[in-house]
């Protein structure tokens, strides 16, 4: 169903979401309607937030033409073309529960300067990280938080998995609920990451500047409670 504002002379805001079982958090922006509007606290939309975009155009195409003129097809169809427009300009739009990033062109020479170009000169807080690996899903939980936490800014999360099968690959990062850019490293790439940080053991995180530098070759990981400083610093 959808929250609604009236917005006056132009035209009206909505949010959709669903009601589902639990305690729902609604938080709404007044002066920011369309960025601080977010609905979370139970698994169907916080699932719903992280695949609405992606899979919306998706599904519009299975309704056959006759559906098209109805009210309700127009409604979905408007507000995802709205979300499309503005994909770009909104940060949580770059995210996504589904590693499909897997055709990225690497410069094997220059791999963490590739991910800076990416995005677009931001910083990145960047974890490596093997399907096998326990010590590497013993953090997911607390990722999850911290990626929460900076939502929205200009700091990106972006997750390198290496010597994994790419069915195992896809099935964690989506039940594991993990957002950020995802990739799937070939033995080549990861042997040249491997050169490029003298990458020896996983999980390893890295933060990366702007410029695509790399600011600490072991940063904290994500239960360490003096990361969210060291983010909040890198992402002003």
């Amino acid at each position: 169903m959808p929250l609604y504002r009236d917005a006056g002379k132009t035209a009206p805001e909505i949010a959709p979401f669903f009601l589902e079982p639990g305690e729902l958090e609604v938080v709404v922006d007044p002066n920011d309607w369309f960025m601080g509007t977010r609905i979370s606290g139970g698994e169907i939309n916080d699932e719903y937030s992280v695949l609405e975009l992606q899979k919306t155009g998706e599904l519009l195409a299975l309704f056959p033409e006759k559906v098209h003129q109805s009210a309700v097809y127009q409604e979905v169809s408007t507000h995802h073309q709205t979300q499309l427009s503005l994909a770009d300009r909104i940060p949580s739009f770059r995210y996504t529960t589904h590693a499909e990033e897997t055709e990225v062109d690497f410069d094997t020479d220059r791999i963490i300067g590739t991910l800076a170009e990416l995005n677009n000169n931001r910083p990145v807080y960047l974890k490596i990280w093997g399907t096998w690996c326990a010590p590497c899903r013993a953090e997911f939980p607390s990722i999850r938080k911290v990626e929460e936490k900076f939502r929205g800014g200009d700091l990106e999360f972006a997750y390198i998995c290496i010597e994994s099968r790419e069915e195992d690959w896809r099935e964690m990062v989506t039940s594991e609920k993990l957002r950020g850019q995802h990739y799937l490293f070939s033995s080549e790439l990861t042997g040249r990451l491997a050169a490029e940080i003298n990458l020896r053991t996983v999980p390893r995180y890295l933060l990366i500047d702007g410029s695509g530098e790399i600011i600490d070759y072991n940063a904290p990981k994500p239960s360490d409670e003096g990361l969210s400083s060291l983010l909040g610093e890198l992402g002003e």
